[in-house]
């Protein structure tokens, strides 16, 4: 492999999650979060891949490295359970721990801002790991949907630990963060699910379900943004400027 393939598919398996990270910084319109606080959730959503690896190997064994011989049952324990609670839990941790607990968390859409970012950190480094050696079609392949796919996941769960943050009942916020940890477990496990079993009927339903995701997932941006209590100080500016 010569050095300008190398180049190029680094920059292939880079440029998806770095280019979400922005169009979610851009979205966060009322009240910006500081964006070192953003490079540094992208660096820590990176990290999150150790601890989600470790617990992989833990719990999933010698079923990660080879599916031709897995029943379906064995699919679904390995998508579910195996790849969509390690990864979730561990880019969650960084989530309630860096994100829900900061300052500057002032507004529910803040939790998509942090779920998004740090899902792509974690997706950034699993494209590095599936495109160098890949190569291209799995670099754009992975760029429309692996990538993607993990900002939705992040995205969902943010969207919940969100509004939780400003429940005033402890037991509701508990509902509402848990419930988020689930959701993003849930859609993670049925997205891998799907392209594990494979064929003609799973493929074309994972197509219309990553697309109904992110129908979902944008009507709960639109709500989430509504719900800022920033919102009417820029509207007021905007109507005085």
């Amino acid at each position: 492999m010569n050095l300008i393939l190398i180049e190029f598919l680094f920059f292939l398996a880079m440029a998806p999650g770095i280019l979400l990270v922005l169009y979610f910084y851009w979205r966060d319109k009322y009240e910006r979060e500081p964006f070192m606080r953003l490079v540094i959730a992208f660096l820590l959503g990176m990290a999150s891949i150790i601890p989600a690896i470790i617990l992989e190997l833990i719990i999933g064994g010698k079923s990660l490295f080879s599916m031709v011989n897995l029943s379906i049952a064995e699919k679904f324990i390995l998508a579910f359970i195996v790849i969509g609670v390690s990864e979730e839990i561990s880019k969650f941790i960084f989530l309630f721990f860096y994100g829900y607990r900061s300052r500057e968390f002032n507004e529910p859409f803040d939790g998509i801002v942090y779920g998004t970012v740090i899902s792509l950190g974690f997706a950034t480094v699993e494209n590095l790991l599936y495109v160098l050696p890949g190569g291209i079609f799995v670099g754009v392949s992975r760029m429309i949907f692996a990538v993607p796919g993990h900002a939705l996941f992040g995205g969902l769960m943010g969207y919940f630990v969100g509004r939780a943050k400003f429940f005033a009942d402890q037991r509701r916020r508990t509902r509402y963060i848990l419930g988020g940890l689930l959701l993003a477990v849930l859609t993670h496990g049925l997205y891998d699910f799907l392209l594990f079993v494979g064929g003609v009927i799973p493929v074309t339903l994972f197509i219309i379900l990553f697309i109904a995701g992110w129908i979902v997932f944008f009507v709960l941006m639109k709500k989430s943004l509504r719900l800022s209590p920033f919102r009417r100080r820029d509207e007021n500016s905007r109507l005085i400027s």
